[in-house]
């Protein structure tokens, strides 16, 4: 299916070389109701409890309550995410939603229409239900590391840079449009807001307020960041990340000091089975953009 969904892109563009904007258009509202009946999919997943990391979710919430009834009802919430009824499933929902208010379902130009096919093809990798399953590793891996070793942690290995001020369990959240935001302060200083019940894991963290230049040369690894930004972040959520960056970028050059992008290096945590089938994922992009390349040019000289 991810190839399918690849081999109509390619068609989208091709088609659209060609001068063929209304079968560009038509393949566009092909892969929408492809990507439409892949989220219905992943519900079903959800409903039936299939997904690892939901089991894991599921279990571990338990555990925690039997460790430390204190924290019941964070680990409630964090459990939801093996439902339909999480945030991540429904954020997935939303940007769908979103996708068909905004993007041309209607003839449009060939820049609308290869925008709308980049967006759409990031909804539906995400909802990929092996890629859902690893993006769940972030909530799974906060119960693990509040169990304090009792649980194992999910795709994710200890590392050296995962030790020290700023690794506290849950930080592995923060910076994920999907459970909170960044907001700024009346001096300018940007630091993050968790939404609804996940203001919970703000008293885990010991009350402490993340503010972003602290956060991003300290980020620990998590999946959300080193591998599914993309496919997990919608195209306004984007936009106002990068505005926070440049931001504590403008602050840190008023300062005279130098500021470090929190994307500047993949951090090392990722289990060598993320890694591998990340990889395998990014050799298929390449191909599929080599592919277009290829393509475009060909016709171009065809005309």
């Amino acid at each position: 299916m991810l190839r399918y969904l690849f081999l109509t892109l390619v068609a989208i563009f091709v088609l659209m070389g060609c001068g063929g904007s209304e079968r560009a258009y038509r393949t566009l509202q092909a892969d929408l109701q492809t990507v439409e009946t892949k989220i219905d999919k992943l519900r079903g997943h959800l409903q039936a409890n299939r997904l690892t990391n939901a089991i894991r979710l599921t279990q571990y919430s338990r555990k925690i309550v039997e460790i430390d009834p204190s924290l019941k009802d964070l680990a409630n919430t964090l459990a939801l995410e093996a439902t339909p009824r999480g945030l991540l499933y429904k954020s997935l929902v939303e940007r769908l939603g979103e996708f068909k208010k905004t993007s041309p379902l209607q003839e449009a130009s060939r820049q609308d229409i290869s925008a709308a096919s980049t967006k759409l093809s990031s909804i539906f990798l995400a909802s990929q239900h092996e890629e859902f399953n690893r993006a769940l590793a972030d909530p799974v891996n906060v119960l693990a590391d509040l169990s304090q070793g009792t649980l194992p942690r999910s795709d994710a290995i200890p590392s050296q840079s995962e030790t020290g001020v700023g690794m506290e369990p849950g930080t592995q959240l923060v910076g994920n449009p999907t459970y909170g935001q960044w907001q700024n302060n009346s001096s300018g200083r940007s630091f993050w807001v968790w939404y609804g019940q996940y203001s919970l894991l703000r008293n885990v963290l010991g009350g402490r307020n993340y503010g972003y230049s602290d956060w991003s040369g300290n980020r620990r690894y998590s999946y959300y960041h080193d591998y599914g930004r993309q496919n997990y972040t919608s195209p306004s959520q984007a936009t106002r990340h990068q505005a926070t960056e440049n931001r504590a970028k403008q602050k840190f050059a008023r300062e005279g000091k130098t500021f470090t992008s929190p994307y500047a290096r993949t951090r090392a945590g990722a289990s060598q089975q993320v890694s591998r089938a990340k990889t395998r994922q990014s050799s298929a992009a390449a191909s599929s953009r080599s592919y277009k390349q290829l393509s475009s040019r060909s016709s171009s000289r065809g005309k």
